[in-house]
């Protein structure tokens, strides 16, 4: 099993996830009871509660350490700091059920200040519950849920699961930084204009942070749609971006250019090529690397200026420098 790590700031404490492949990581209120989460309650009112349950007779051990390095577990279930475990379910494989639950808890206004360790251990295999077992963790802080999420313990293992610091903020803070990370993890699943998908418009591209070049790759990799062109005249997403952004990718190719429309020492835009053409043919005309990678792309990819078919057009015929310098150093 492979080590998460996921700090948490709130609910009466900072917090670290530290055990591997945790599932269903939840920071908003506690969701409806599931066979691995707690269904009860300790009676009494806690400043720190923290539930684990799980769904078949093994033998599994909570144990949560506290500020001072007391251990409270199956073999302590009392320690100075007030902490308390309320019963070892499934102890020994003797008098098991298939719903067993364990509670490690601080009283109300009982809690020592400083750092807490929450651990689970596979203890022993019994009848009923062999193999790796799928369990639940539930932490409150002053009566609320403040983290809960599922994982998976195999017999023999123990996972340090949970670190956090008491007292802290609230759990109101607690679930906003959750949300930001949130939507920091959706920002970050979007990390290039491949990712994204079809059939969107300049519109929704820029106001996701994409620059100017790549909504062109965008719109380029969807075939040059006119819906990102309105004036169909080969400059997607002018109306979008600052002009100075498209003129700076076009360069005197832009055609709202103050410049001649056309490529330095007098050559014909490459728009205006007759079809058909080589990159051999390209280059005997004087046109540099970036205008034959362009002509390549006007003409929709072919095949006969890609002989290599790797999607790096007349890699062969041009200075292998400029191919390097136009692609980023890819080839």
């Amino acid at each position: 099993m492979g080590v998460l790590l996921l700090a948490l700031l709130g609910g009466g404490g900072a917090w670290m996830l530290l055990s591997g492949d945790a599932q269903d990581v939840d920071l908003a209120p506690a969701p409806e009871p599931t066979p691995t989460e707690a269904t009860e309650a300790p009676p009494e009112e806690s400043d720190i509660e923290v539930r684990l349950t799980w769904s078949s007779h093994a033998d599994l051990d909570l144990e949560v350490v506290d500020p001072d390095g007391d251990w409270v577990s199956h073999a302590a279930t009392e320690v100075p700091s007030g902490g308390l475990l309320e019963a070892d379910a499934n102890g020994n494989c003797e008098a098991t059920t298939d719903r067993p639950s364990e509670h490690v808890r601080w009283p109300e206004r009982a809690a020592p200040t400083g750092e807490f360790l929450v651990q689970v251990s596979y203890a022993l295999e019994c009848e009923g519950g062999e193999g790796p077992q799928d369990f639940g963790i539930v932490v409150l802080i002053d009566g609320e849920t403040a983290a809960s999420f599922n994982d998976l313990i195999a017999p023999g293992e123990v996972l340090g699961l949970l670190q956090f610091s008491y007292p802290g903020a609230t759990v109101e803070d607690l679930r906003e930084r959750a949300e930001e990370e949130q939507e920091e993890e959706a920002e970050a699943a979007i990390a290039t204009v491949e990712d994204l998908p079809s059939g969107l418009f300049c519109r929704d591209i820029a106001p996701q942070g994409f620059a100017y070049w790549e909504a062109v790759a965008y719109w380029e990799l969807e075939g040059r749609p006119t819906r990102m062109d309105a004036s169909n005249n080969g400059i997607p997403c002018e109306t979008i971006y600052p002009a100075d952004e498209v003129r700076s990718y076009w360069g005197d190719l832009y055609p709202g250019s103050t410049g001649s429309p056309v490529p330095p020492g007098g050559l014909t835009s490459v728009y205006n090529l007759p079809s058909g053409l080589f990159c051999r043919d390209l280059r005997a005309m004087g046109y540099d690397y970036f205008d034959a990678a362009l002509y390549w792309e006007i003409q929709g990819f072919p095949s006969r200026m890609d002989a290599s078919r790797n999607n790096i057009p007349c890699q062969t015929v041009y200075p292998a420098d400029e191919v390097r310098t136009y692609w980023g150093g890819n080839p």
